[in-house]
C-alpha cells in the first residue's frame, strides 16, 4: 500500500478536528465518523467524530447518512458542503491514524448525487493560483518523510524535469490516453488505450492478456528475489508523446529483505468495461 497522507480538518462551526486520509481520485466525496456510530465497535471510540447537534451551520439532509455543513480545510472555508457520516467501522479502522476519507474524483462519481464536490467548490478555486492539485507519493514508510497533497499547483522540489500535461478524455475518472506501452521485445496498446490515475490504488492494473504478457517478459509472476531487481527489464509508457520509463525498482515492492512482489495486476474485462 502507499503511505497514508494525513490532513487536519475542521468540521462544522464548533471546530472539531478530524483527520482525513486516502485522497482517492477514483471516487468522490468526504466521509467522517458520526457521533452516533456503534459504540460496541472499538474504532468508534478511538476516532474523532462529527456532532451535528453542536453546529450552528448544520442543515439536515434528506438521507440519514448525509449531512450538510460548513467545512474548513486549511485556509479554505466551504459552506453548505454535503458529506457522508460513518456509523459502522471495519475492525481494521481501530488501528488507523486517520478518522475519515476525502475522495478527489469528479462529481459524476459521487455517491451523494450532489454537486459541487469539494474538488470543484468555488471557495477553493477563488483562492488558489491554478485549478490544479498534485500528489507526491512517498514510498519510504517512515513518519519523518510523508506524502504531500498540494492544492493550487505543484511543488518543484518533488520532481525533476518538466511536467507533461494531457487532456482528460472523460470527466468521470481522471481518465487519459496512453499512446503505447513498450518493452524490449513487445509493444502493447499500439493504437492507444484509455487509463485512469487512481491515488488510492498502489498497483499497475490492466487487461489480463496484457498483464500476463508483461509478466512473461519480466520473467516472474508474483514473487522475485529482491537481488534480481537491477536485472529486471524496463517498461515504457508513452503518454502525450513523451516516454516514461519504469525500472524494476518502480514496479516491484519489497516485502522482506529478499522477498519482493510484482505490482502488476490483472483486472477482468467485465470490470474494465464497467468502469470505462
Amino acid at each position: 500500500m502507499l503511505p497514508i497522507y494525513l490532513c487536519l480538518r475542521m468540521i462544522s462551526s464548533y471546530l472539531v478536528q478530524i483527520k482525513v486520509s486516502l485522497f482517492d481520485t477514483k471516487y468522490s466525496g468526504l466521509w467522517v465518523p458520526s457521533k452516533d456510530c456503534d459504540v460496541s465497535q472499538p474504532a468508534c471510540s478511538e476516532h474523532n467524530k462529527n456532532d451535528n447537534t453542536m453546529s450552528l451551520s448544520y442543515v439536515r439532509h434528506g438521507l440519514p447518512f448525509l449531512s450538510i455543513d460548513t467545512i474548513r480545510i486549511g485556509r479554505f472555508i466551504l459552506k453548505s458542503q454535503t458529506f457522508g457520516e460513518v456509523f459502522n467501522f471495519h475492525p481494521t479502522m481501530f488501528w488507523s491514524q486517520w478518522d475519515g476519507v476525502l475522495r478527489m474524483g469528479y462529481p459524476a462519481l459521487s455517491l451523494f448525487n450532489e454537486t459541487p464536490t469539494i474538488v470543484s467548490k468555488n471557495e477553493i478555486h477563488e483562492k488558489i493560483v491554478a485549478p490544479t492539485f498534485s500528489f507526491y507519493l512517498n514510498r519510504k514508510h517512515n513518519l519523518h518523510s510523508n506524502g504531500e497533497l498540494l492544492l493550487g499547483g505543484t511543488n518543484p522540489s518533488r520532481y525533476e524535469g518538466e511536467l507533461t500535461y494531457v487532456d482528460v478524455t472523460r470527466q468521470k475518472y481522471w481518465q487519459f490516453k496512453i499512446d503505447k506501452i513498450k518493452t524490449e521485445r513487445n509493444t502493447f496498446c499500439s493504437e492507444g488505450c484509455q487509463a485512469i490515475l487512481d491515488t488510492g490504488f498502489s498497483m499497475i492494473a490492466g487487461p489480463p492478456q496484457t498483464i500476463v504478457a508483461l509478466k512473461l517478459e519480466i520473467g516472474f509472476n508474483e514473487i522475485v528475489a529482491c537481488r534480481e531487481i537491477p536485472n529486471l527489464p524496463h517498461i515504457k509508457f508513452v503518454i502525450g508523446g513523451k516516454t516514461f520509463r519504469l525500472t524494476g525498482q518502480d514496479y516491484v515492492r519489497k516485502v522482506t529483505e529478499d522477498r519482493c512482489i510484482c505490482m502488476l495486476q490483472s483486472i477482468p474485462y467485465n470490470h474494465l468495461l464497467k468502469n470505462f
